[in-house]
């Protein structure tokens, strides 16, 4: 498709809300160009929030036995430097049951209204890759390894932050679980990325180039298939090659792990463009369903199916 409209989203009030006659190229530029805007934002409001933590920090937190066994990172959307949403942010605490008590009323009286999952992980005891959430509570095992291996530091001991960052890469090495449960979640996202389907309802429509997001009826356009897939794709590929000190960035992740394949990079920031155009436009004005072009659709969800190739996942 050499004519096409930019972002290929039009909503049905604006016929004429982006601008038409750019090429395919000239769109890529584009995407590219709001990806490095959006992760100069993401950066400055992760650093205005350090600097916010270690300001508010009161003397009894600045003793050696709580500084020396505790980190306390930014994960999630925020560490990839992609929540254009402003949505919750989500932390990591390494430490003790006692110190996390203390440090989670801290966090709270930081960011108010703004914070989300709070996932504590004791250093000492206990898998680093396991999921473990205030929030999510369940019976099942889940694995994220890359949550923390890409957490952007915000507060307590830099050293004891890296060795768990390696700690990370050796659980993933030495327990075949965490793998195994990586790919079972992959494949669940390869379905949805084939269908437009979830286990609850109709996500995306790519015969038609149709978006559905209303997360009120757990509709989330497309964020629990082609988007999931390409961040857990290029993930995995990561830990099977056992590099921890990789940009916690989606793309820089894949222009350093699958060199020239422009096309996956091309694909992704299409997607992530236009999961945050259908949100943002839910979010303002409640529309749920977005008409888009059914080629960039297929093009999105055939790259991300491509990544899950790469990633050795059939």
């Amino acid at each position: 498709v050499n004519n096409i409209t930019i972002f290929f989203y039009s909503p049905p009030e604006r016929e004429d809300f982006f601008m038409e006659n750019f090429t395919r190229q000239q769109i890529y530029e584009c995407r590219k160009f709001n990806y490095k805007n959006l992760e100069n934002d993401s950066r400055q409001r992760l650093d205005s929030l350090k600097n916010l933590i270690n300001i508010s920090t009161t003397p009894e937190l600045f003793q050696s036995q709580i500084m020396e066994s505790t980190v306390i990172v930014a994960v999630g959307s925020d560490s990839r430097h992609e929540n254009f949403r402003r949505s919750p942010l989500e932390f990591i605490v390494l430490t003790n049951k006692e110190f996390y008590l203390i440090l989670k009323e801290k966090l709270t009286k930081i960011v108010t209204n703004n914070i989300g999952d709070i996932e504590v992980k004791n250093p000492n005891l206990g898998l680093l890759s396991e999921f473990s959430s205030d929030i999510k509570k369940g019976s099942h095992k889940s694995f994220w390894p890359i949550r923390l291996l890409d957490g952007y530091f915000l507060w307590g001991n830099s050293e004891l932050f890296q060795s768990s960052r390696f700690r990370i890469l050796n659980e993933y090495r030495t327990r075949p679980e965490i793998r195994k449960n990586m790919i079972e979640r992959i494949k669940e996202e390869i379905a949805v990325t084939r269908s437009g389907i979830t286990r609850r309802t109709t996500q995306f429509n790519r015969e038609e180039g149709i978006i559905f997001y209303n997360p009120k009826y757990n509709s989330y356009g497309l964020k629990y298939g082609p988007l999931r897939l390409f961040q857990e794709s290029i993930q995995l590929i990561q830990l099977d090659t056992g590099i921890s000190d990789l940009s916690p960035r989606t793309i820089d992740k894949m222009q350093y792990l699958l060199r020239n394949d422009n096309e996956i990079q091309e694909g992704y920031l299409a997607c992530l463009d236009l999961y945050s155009t259908t949100a943002c436009v839910q979010n303002d004005r409640n529309i749920t369903r977005h008409k888009i072009d059914k080629e960039e659709l297929d093009f999105i969800c055939e790259q991300a199916l491509s990544i899950a190739r790469l990633a050795r996942i059939k």
